[in-house]
C-alpha cells in the first residue's frame, strides 16, 4: 500500500513538474504573426524589467582633453548616448535595489577614467535582474573609447568626433546608429550579433558566432565571420576592403560612384551579380571584376562555405 502511494506521489510529482514546464514553454516562445519572429523566455523578462526599472546611481565626472574613457562592465547592457553637456554622466538603473557594493565604480587615473564594477554573485536567471548602463557622452568629446562587455547588450545613439573607439563583447549583441572616428574603429562580438547603420573609419569588425549587418560603410578594412553571414552597403572604400567568412554568406552592395577591381572565392558555394563578371572557372565559385576609372580601389570577398553576392546600387545611399 505504501508503495502504491510514493508511486501515486511521484506520478503526480511529475505531472505537475511537466505542467509546470509547458505554462512555461508556452509564454516562453511567442510567435507574432505579422513578423514571424520568435521570442524566447529571457526577451519577455526582459521587457517585463523595462518597465520597473529605477535610478540607482547616477554620476558625473569632467572630462580633460587627453583622458581616454574605458566602459567595462560583465552583465549590464551599456548604451552609449551622446550630450551637448561639458561632462560625462553615467546613470545606472536596475530592476532589483542594489547595495553599495553592487553599484558601479569609477577610477581616474594617468590619462584613462575607468568606469565599472566588481564582479558579485546573486545573478543568475532566477533572480531575474537586469541592468542598464547609460553613459552620456559629450559630443565635444575627441579622444579614445573603449566598451568591454561580457554578456550584456551594447547600443549607441550617432557617435562621432572620436580619435577611436573599441567595442567587445562575449556573449552580447552590438548595435547602433552612426558611429564616427579620426583614426580606428574596432567592433567586435563574439558570439553575438553587430547591426550599425553606419560607419566612417578605418575598421575592424568581427564576430565569431554572430551576423553582421552594415547599412552604409565609408573608410577601409576588415569584415569577418567565422559562422555567420555578412550584409554591407560601400558608400565610399579609401583604399582597400576584405571580408571573409568560414561559413555564412556574403551580401555587398556598392555605390555606382564607386571605382574598384573585386576579387571573389567561395570553396563552397557560387557568386552572383549584376556587373559584367569574368567568372575563372566553370563552377561559378571565382571571379574577377574591374569597373569604373583608375584608381582602382581593391575589394576581396572570401567564404569557405557560402554564396557571394555582390550588386551594385540603383541610387546614392
Amino acid at each position: 500500500m505504501r508503495k502504491d502511494i510514493k508511486i501515486f506521489s511521484f506520478i503526480k510529482f511529475i505531472s505537475l513538474a511537466i505542467i509546470a514546464v509547458s505554462f512555461i514553454l508556452f509564454y516562453a516562445v511567442k510567435i507574432d504573426n505579422n513578423s514571424t519572429k520568435t521570442r524566447t523566455l529571457n526577451s519577455i523578462i526582459n521587457d517585463n524589467a523595462l518597465l520597473k526599472l529605477k535610478t540607482q546611481k547616477e554620476e558625473e565626472y569632467e572630462i580633460d582633453k587627453n583622458k581616454n574613457i574605458i566602459i567595462r562592465f560583465t552583465n549590464e547592457n551599456i548604451k552609449v548616448i551622446p550630450t551637448k553637456e561639458s561632462k560625462i554622466k553615467i546613470v545606472e538603473k536596475c530592476n532589483k535595489t542594489l547595495s553599495e557594493k553592487e553599484k558601479f565604480k569609477a577610477n581616474e587615473k594617468d590619462n584613462e577614467l575607468l568606469i565599472g564594477k566588481e564582479n558579485y554573485k546573486n545573478k543568475i536567471f532566477l533572480n531575474n535582474r537586469y541592468e542598464i548602463i547609460e553613459v552620456y557622452l559629450p559630443e565635444k568629446y575627441s579622444e579614445d573609447l573603449v566598451i568591454e562587455a561580457n554578456s550584456g547588450n551594447v547600443t549607441f545613439d550617432s557617435i562621432s568626433n572620436l580619435k577611436n573607439v573599441s567595442c567587445e563583447t562575449t556573449s552580447g549583441n552590438i548595435s547602433g546608429e552612426k558611429l564616427i572616428a579620426n583614426n580606428d574603429v574596432k567592433i567586435e562580438a563574439t558570439s553575438g550579433n553587430i547591426k550599425i547603420d553606419e560607419i566612417r573609419s578605418k575598421h575592424e569588425i568581427e564576430t565569431t558566432s554572430g551576423n553582421i549587418s552594415i547599412k552604409s560603410l565609408f573608410g577601409s578594412g576588415n569584415i569577418e565571420s567565422t559562422s555567420g553571414c555578412v550584409d554591407v552597403i560601400y558608400n565610399k572604400l579609401d583604399n582597400y576592403s576584405e571580408i571573409e567568412t568560414t561559413s555564412g554568406t556574403v551580401n555587398v552592395k556598392m555605390n555606382k560612384n564607386i571605382n574598384f577591381q573585386f576579387e571573389g572565392n567561395c570553396s563552397s558555394g557560387e557568386i552572383y551579380s549584376n556587373f559584367d563578371f569574368d567568372y575563372k572557372n566553370k563552377k561559378g565559385n571565382e571571379a574577377y571584376i574591374k569597373t569604373g576609372k583608375d584608381p582602382f580601389i581593391d575589394l576581396k570577398v572570401n567564404t569557405t562555405s557560402g554564396d557571394i553576392n555582390i550588386t551594385k546600387c540603383k541610387t546614392d545611399n
